[in-house]
């Protein structure tokens, strides 16, 4: 087993390179066993084919990586998309979860570690973002909010937060702005060609039971369900922070918390109305939308 020190001082091959045996053994040992889909490919077949033939697999892996295409088969070119009710939830309240190739899915592990790593050792996400990062949680936003409610509560000040969640958020991401973003971090070359094939002209059938909907194409979304698709929705969000100028702000994903403390509530209650505000036209501008449902505002008296 590696030790901390260990961990911290791995370094991974450039985006761009071509991948080995090595990232692919590493990709098996994280995968769970998925249920598989047309091509009846499992994770434990893989798991247990001959170095010969998994050496094959790296070399069409790495076809794909060059040339910046996905097998149809592979993709989620053509997915079958299971109804999985929310717990507690209404019947409306479905999460479409995307069943996509055992092969793919190997595929976007390896280079979703790659990138996890690009842009952690460069610094390039947002401090305020913890959701789907590595030694990151809930808690750490949690305790820099009690910080200031505390730090008011002492000096005499009031808290006022407000909560955003969006509304279907893999189906609201805006593909060309995604691609747009990924630039902007530096990821150019083979890691963003693939990504764009991988996000391109995708289709889904809605499977139930063993009935099945008719095709439909999707323009905008990710995959739910895909190993890739959580880091593609922080990158999406990466910069939302930057919306905020005068109040403190945390995230999960795209779960937000806004907060500010001040002596005067009514002076307070314009800041914090300022930020929601900035981060609605921030919404706005990258095509989601916030739940009203799920927005609420608290306030905690001196």
């Amino acid at each position: 087993m590696k030790s901390k020190i260990e961990e911290e001082s791995q370094t991974y091959p450039d985006l761009d390179d071509f991948f080995s045996p090595q990232e692919l053994a590493e990709a098996l040992e994280a995968a769970k066993d998925l249920t598989p889909v047309d091509d009846k490919i499992t994770v434990p077949m893989i798991r247990h084919l001959s170095p010969t033939v998994k050496s094959m697999l790296v070399k069409i892996i790495n076809k794909s990586w060059e040339v910046s295409y996905l097998p149809p088969e592979w993709k989620s070119y053509h997915s079958l998309v299971a109804p999985i009710m929310k717990p507690g939830k209404p019947p409306s309240s479905y999460r479409p979860i995307a069943l996509t190739s055992c092969a793919c899915k190997l595929m976007e592990r390896m280079v979703h570690r790659r990138m996890s790593w690009y842009l952690e050792q460069n610094k390039l996400l947002a401090e305020e973002q913890i959701g789907f990062r590595s030694k990151r949680g809930t808690i750490d936003n949690l305790i820099r909010m009690e910080h200031s409610i505390q730090e008011a509560k002492s000096s005499g000040q009031y808290v006022v937060a407000i909560t955003l969640d969006l509304e279907k958020t893999y189906g609201l991401i805006w593909t060309k702005g995604l691609i747009f973003k990924l630039h902007q971090l530096g990821i150019k070359g083979r890691t963003l060609g693939w990504i764009r094939d991988f996000l391109s002209d995708r289709s889904f059938e809605v499977k139930d039971g063993n009935g099945r909907s008719e095709k439909r194409f999707l323009k905008n979304d990710t995959p739910q369900g895909s190993v890739i698709s959580p880091l593609l929705f922080v990158i999406m969000v990466n910069d939302l922070p930057k919306s905020i100028r005068c109040s403190y702000s945390g995230m999960y994903a795209e779960d937000m918390i806004i907060w500010g403390q001040n002596k005067n509530l009514s002076i307070l209650q314009k800041e914090i109305e300022a930020d929601a505000s900035s981060a609605l036209k921030w919404y706005a501008k990258w095509g989601s939308k916030v739940s009203p449902d799920k927005t609420t505002a608290v306030v905690f008296f001196q």
